[in-house]
């Protein structure tokens, strides 16, 4: 059956019609029309392009992070994350406020200065103290008691380095290479204390280790007990 040219004209642009449809339709879509038995558009090619994540996203939406921290639980220079500190968010809000709060007393400081103008200089140097006072000792207080604190420990297993993290005064990351012949035992447990790293005391509590066998070797425990007694002092003598 021949067809007129009018109505083939039709029939070719609703063909039209549809092949531009299905090359902004998805993906799967595209596939199922073109891998089923009916063969409608026999020289139809399905748009090589579709709406598939790039890579980068694909990666970004991948990455795992720590409820705690917001770390994520991998590094490709840091390695894997064996510890997480469950008070790095409150610590962290409660230092921001802190600095908040001072550097707003610090810029209302001249304007209650002006305003008491009528006030005598003792009054004056009194009022400027007490600001001072909160302005810069309790920052310095919270951070003091703060600065001992571990946020998270990284563990790179093929060169052994460790790397923690604490905050500074400004809340922000510091961070810390070690291995675990840098790790030792404090003589005299103090508030905030439990490990030594290079000599500087760090607070890590061990429920919060993500990898137990990584903490043993943090530890040392996992090093060969020295079982030899001491030499007596007449030994010594005899020597």
């Amino acid at each position: 059956m021949k067809l007129s040219p009018v109505v083939r004209l039709r029939v070719e642009d609703k063909m039209l019609m549809v092949r531009l449809r299905l090359n902004t339709a998805p993906t799967f879509l595209n596939r199922i029309l073109t891998t089923s038995g009916c063969n409608i558009f026999p020289n139809f090619q399905v748009s090589k392009f579709h709406s598939s994540p790039k890579p980068y996203q694909a990666e970004k939406l991948s990455i795992q992070k720590d409820e705690f921290t917001n770390q994520p639980l991998y590094d490709p220079t840091k390695g894997k994350l064996i510890y997480s500190g469950p008070l790095t968010k409150t610590i962290k809000a409660v230092k921001l406020f802190s600095i908040s709060t001072s550097l707003l007393g610090l810029g209302m400081q001249p304007v209650i200065l002006y305003n008491s103008s009528d006030a005598t200089l003792s009054l004056k140097a009194a009022v400027s103290v007490f600001f001072a006072f909160f302005i810069v000792v309790t920052p310095l207080l919270i951070h003091m008691v703060s600065k001992k604190y571990v946020t998270d420990v990284y563990f790179e297993d093929t060169s052994n380095v460790f790397t923690a993290a604490t905050f500074n005064l400004f809340s922000m990351r510091k961070q810390l290479t070690f291995k675990a012949e840098d790790v030792s035992a404090p003589t005299l447990t103090g508030p905030f204390t439990s490990v030594i790293i290079k000599g500087k005391p760090l607070f890590l509590d061990p429920k919060f280790f993500l990898d137990k066998q990584s903490y043993i070797h943090l530890m040392g425990f996992d090093k060969p007990l020295d079982l030899e007694l001491p030499k007596s002092n007449e030994q010594q003598t005899e020597k």
